[in-house]
């Protein structure tokens, strides 16, 4: 048995975390997660003394991770490192850092336990696939493996690995499922496009999988016999995608379950059986992606395929059918003007969601969107490699000031739509202290509103949903 330390800088509950985890008890090893950082993190891992660390590495993190790799090989210099997730996947050579002694690309599952079991008889892993791993001072590059298929045959993600330490996660009483893997879509701002890419170098396709809807079902049962189960948020990307799949999970779901939950739609597909039946079985709110209000640069440039009339028939509908939503969009994007971001705003307050979130758009290197942007000189491809500051990084399109400025009264217009002429013409204006203070008064209003059911788990848990939200950035 070899004992494996989990670390993430993300104080949420991570599905590819979880199910790493229950394939590595189910191989007899014993798993412990840390969310913690620095010297707290050192500490922990000293007396957990694991024989393998895993660190799930997103890109705004890397940065982060790396810094507390760094902490942990002074810790524990013989103990390796393997760093794994969405950016290891598109960037191996993170593995050039001296901390970092393997990287895992693709489904870590079975490739992460194989190195576990490698390393437990003493030997070095070099040849697993999904690995590139240091030995002997040479890196091993090993390919992809194909694609997990049948995920109904990976044990249930093993949530107790958070729960026995962070009880803040357990006592939420809202709690993730995720029932499916993969996206057929292409939407040129999203990474799943280049993540096919990944593994079509190496002759395999990335289908969309999904549980069972009994195996589904199953599996919120065996949670629900063991933690606190009040709401279900369910975080699948297309979880109306499959008609057929959907009803009789929700058929499932109404008879063994019955508890209220949340899903996102896809403005394209959601006809009113799905509403319907959705909100039979206790969906009490969704989501879907409207991101621009301007339907050439959505379907072209974004590559949502999601027309005009299509997202407002999929309002009404959900208006119809009491089932509240809110839609997410993106500014300053390559492509987008000062016209198409008024209409974003104007689109938003006509099909009246409950809340509208709007974000700058973050261009994360290799993305097709990211390309364009370097392609015209609107950002360097330097700064969309900078990890840490990407998050501040500004796509310097065409009025990008302006247009930020319409994205941070954006949620005043959509909530107030008589405000609109206003918010157009003070956008012209430099008054950034006024729109940033607006703005964060807007984020606020919304973001209490779309979890007002949750209050009372949100004041007793202040300073740890505190960290929550500061873990995705250093201090």
């Amino acid at each position: 048995m070899a004992k494996v330390l989990l670390v993430q800088k993300t104080y949420l509950e991570m599905f590819g975390v979880m199910s790493i985890a229950a394939v590595l008890k189910d191989k007899g090893h014993a798993v412990r997660v840390s969310l913690e950082r620095g010297a707290r993190l050192a500490e922990i891992a000293r007396d957990f003394a694991p024989d393998v660390i895993g660190v799930s590495t997103v890109s705004m993190n890397a940065h982060a991770n790396l810094r507390d790799a760094d902490l942990l090989k002074q810790a524990l210099p013989t103990v390796p490192i393997v760093f794994g997730g969405v950016h290891p996947t598109f960037f191996p050579e993170i593995i050039e850092q001296p901390c970092v002694d393997a990287v895992c690309r693709g489904e870590g599952e079975f490739a992460f336990a194989e190195f576990v079991e490698e390393r437990a008889a003493a030997r070095t892993g070099a040849g697993i696939a999904n690995l590139w791993v240091k030995s002997n001072g040479d890196v091993f590059r090993n390919p992809p493996r194909e694609p997990i298929h049948d995920i109904d045959g990976l044990p249930f993600p093993d949530r107790s690995v958070y729960y026995d330490h962070y009880p803040f996660l357990k006592n939420n009483p809202v709690k993730n499922f995720l029932l499916s893997r993969g996206c057929p879509f292409q939407c040129s701002f999203c990474f799943n496009q280049p993540y096919r890419e990944v593994y079509r170098e190496c002759g395999h396709t990335v289908p969309q999988r999904r549980r069972s809807p009994l195996r589904a079902i199953q599996e919120i049962e065996d949670f629900a016999a063991r933690w606190p189960l009040d709401k279900i948020a369910f975080q699948d990307e297309n979880f109306c995608l499959d008609k057929t799949w959907l009803f009789e999970f929700l058929d499932l779901y109404k008879s063994r379950v019955n508890r209220p939950f949340f899903c996102m739609v896809n403005a394209f597909l959601a006809d009113e059986d799905i509403i319907a039946a959705l909100k039979s079985a206790g969906c009490y709110h969704t989501t879907f992606g409207l991101e621009s209000g301007d339907e050439n640069l959505r379907r072209n440039v974004l590559r949502k395929k999601a027309t005009d009339a299509q997202i407002r028939e999929t309002s009404r509908l959900l208006h119809k059918h009491g089932v509240t939503f809110h839609t997410t969009n993106i500014f300053c994007f390559p492509g987008e003007t000062v016209q198409s971001a008024v209409r974003t705003l104007r689109l938003n307050a006509e099909i009246r969601p409950e809340s509208a979130v709007a974000f700058n758009y973050m261009p994360f290197a290799n993305l097709p969107l990211t390309n364009e942007a370097v392609k015209q000189g609107w950002i360097s491809a330097e700064a969309a490699r900078d990890w840490e500051r990407l998050p501040r990084v500004i796509v310097r399109i065409p009025n990008w000031r302006r247009i930020r400025r319409l994205k941070l009264m954006f949620g005043a217009g959509v909530r107030f739509p008589v405000l609109i002429p206003l918010i157009i013409a003070a956008s012209s204006l430099p008054l950034g202290p006024l729109f940033a203070f607006l703005s964060k008064t807007m984020e606020a209003l919304d973001y209490f509103t779309r979890n007002r059911q949750n209050i009372p788990y949100m004041i007793r848990n202040f300073f740890q949903l505190r960290r929550l939200y500061k873990s995705y950035f250093y201090e």
